[in-house]
């Protein structure tokens, strides 16, 4: 049985043919290159250097996580890609299980520790018996003090392993436990490749557009947005709010509304305001005319110095609540032919372009999309 294996779940690199019997080769890369770099490169290389034809390989094997989500990513999409052009099975082996097997003829609990960023390991707890490695734990994302007291719970005697242990040796030497050696610490393809054929064995593979990646916690870039979403608050217009509003409105259009014109939409009965406010600032607004059973947006604006970060959108559905809320059958608006920016907002909402009003803006002669969103069906 000839195993194909493939990691990038950390800042390391490896690809390695294995049998049942032995190794029959392996790259291993720690350097500063990237996986898309070097992943795919390495794996023609180990064919050519034993002179191995694709062919004969029985199965392809990934660590798919925990891990770096961009090279988790990296690597499930090679497999993949080989998994569909060779019609191989594929192996999926969780990277804490990959790196507890290093420790697979310890007599002593193996705890593999990945670094999370922001003060916090993936980690789970292991134990052997010489020919296989036995989990005692869910796979988890937590402090490292919070780590060392569990497996302290456990045993006074453990050994670590892991990205995680250059990161926090201090604390785990503070603790009494023991650091592995540096040429088993990390994930190596070659582990994988035993467990792989364990899981084929034991009937455990999958075709490789049903592979999936485990995350134990989201990546920063989308955690860091929903901290930004979560600040945000939203509320009703009141008179106050007109210096403020003007001032974004300067910022945002080349022909803004003027306080005067601002405060006579505020004093319309069929006019709704939204104040979109970020820790008490106000960094947005928009405005709706509800006419007979329809609601025209008349603005939405975003201060530029918070622009990109997922506000508009979610002063946009702000927006669309309100409408239903008031029974309208859809929303209406006009914008920039040249604004992209506005109008993939928008379709991304559901508005659909319905005409074109010719040189609509005064002061370019722009023409204008009119826009459409259906909402409620008439009863």
């Amino acid at each position: 049985m000839n195993v194909l294996v493939l990691d990038s779940s950390g800042l390391a690199a490896s690809v390695a043919l294995v049998n049942e019997d032995k190794v029959l080769g392996e790259y291993f890369l720690n350097c500063k290159m990237t996986h898309s770099q070097t992943l795919m490169p390495l794996v023609d290389n180990l064919f050519k250097m034993i002179n191995f034809d694709k062919k004969d390989i029985d199965i392809i094997a990934i660590t798919n996580g925990p891990g770096s989500f961009t090279g988790l990513r990296i690597g499930m999409a090679c497999v993949k890609g080989l998994a569909k052009a060779l019609d191989k099975p594929v192996a999926q082996i969780p990277t804490l299980d990959a790196i507890a097997y290093n420790g697979l003829l310890s007599n002593k609990l193996i705890v593999p520790v990945m670094d999370a960023r922001r003060d916090r390991v993936y980690y789970s707890i292991y134990s052997s018996d010489g020919s296989s490695v036995e989990r005692f734990c869910d796979y988890g994302c937590l402090p490292i003090e919070d780590v060392l007291t569990q497996v302290g719970e456990i045993s006074d005697d453990a050994v670590f392993f892991g990205d995680g242990v250059e990161v926090y040796r201090e604390k785990i030497e503070e603790a009494g436990f023991e650091i592995s050696p540096i040429s088993s610490r990390l994930q190596r393809a070659s582990c994988l490749g035993g467990l792989a054929i364990k899981a084929a064995k034991e009937g455990r593979l999958v075709k490789g557009d049903e592979a999936e990646l485990i995350y134990l916690r989201k990546p920063q870039a989308e955690r860091e947005r929903e901290a930004r979403i979560k600040e945000l608050s939203f509320r009703e217009m009141t008179k106050d709010d007109i210096e403020a509003m003007a001032e974004i409105e300067q910022k945002c259009f080349s022909s803004p509304w003027s306080p005067q014109m601002i405060e006579e939409d505020y004093n319309n009965k069929l006019s709704y305001h939204i104040i979109c406010e970020l820790e008490g600032e106000i960094i947005g607004y928009a405005g709706l005319w509800h006419v007979i059973n329809e609601g025209h947006i008349t603005n939405i604006a975003i201060s530029p110095d918070h622009q990109g970060k997922g506000y508009g959108g979610r002063l946009m559905e702000e927006m669309i609540n309100l409408a239903n809320s008031k029974e309208m059958i859809g929303l209406t608006l006009e914008v920039r032919e040249s604004n992209e920016k506005a109008i993939g907002l928008y379709e991304k909402y559901g508005f659909e372009t319905e005409g074109v009003r010719k040189g609509y803006y005064e002061d370019t002669h722009e023409n204008a999309l009119i826009m459409w969103k259906k909402l409620l069906v008439e009863g």
